[in-house]
């Protein structure tokens, strides 16, 4: 805690009923681990990825981008940004945790991800961090774990994508109404084969 200077640490706690580390809370945070058998290094290097959560804020972050997406719902590219945001915020925090580790520390921090990954039963709540990766992204994180030299611009794709759906929702919204000359629209009231007229307003 000294060495990433967090003054305030959040609880620790182990759970027998999740499969992936995680933290949650906004107002009391907790960081909680499977009971599942994992080397001194292992929490090492997981303690230290959810504690940079904790340190940057990123369940605040997470809020927000959830936030957005639900003003913009009708907007697919809003979904597209708050599912790039997560993945990204979770790719940075393996770069940090791992910035100066050696390769065997890597594959190391790779094999205990691969492991908790195959424990894994169900998808967690989209307002805490998980240390797992979704089967999609597996790939890429482990390609990211072993590189010792690739920096990512992980800040850069999210301003853009936040960017790009302001652009499009404040389009989308703009042409969803749109305005006709009043003189050119004619209104049809239907009743009765005697108040059957035509008005104009």
């Amino acid at each position: 805690l000294s060495e990433m200077k967090i003054k305030r640490a959040p609880r620790l706690y182990i759970r027998n009923n999740i499969s992936s580390p995680l933290l949650f809370g906004y107002f009391s945070s907790k960081i909680v681990l499977p009971d599942t058998e994992l080397s001194k290094n292992d929490i090492k290097g997981i303690l230290r990825h959810e504690l940079t959560h904790y340190q940057r804020g990123d369940l605040y972050l997470k809020l927000v981008s959830l936030i957005g997406n639900a003003v913009h719902w009708f907007n697919p590219l809003a979904y597209i940004a708050a599912k790039m945001h997560s993945e990204e915020m979770e790719l940075s925090c393996d770069e940090i945790v791992l910035k100066d580790c050696d390769e065997v520390s890597r594959v190391s921090y790779g094999n205990t991800m691969l492991a908790i990954v195959r424990s894994s039963r169900k998808n967690l709540s989209p307002l805490t961090t998980s240390f797992n990766p979704t089967p999609s992204k597996l790939k890429e994180r482990f390609s990211n774990i072993l590189d010792m030299t690739k920096k990512r611009k992980g800040i850069a794709i999210i301003i853009a994508c936040v960017i790009i759906c302001v652009i499009s929702g404040a389009l989308l919204g703009k042409y969803s109404w749109i305005e006709f000359p009043s003189e050119n629209i004619d209104l049809y009231y239907i009743g009765t084969s005697e108040d059957n007229s035509k008005c104009k307003f």
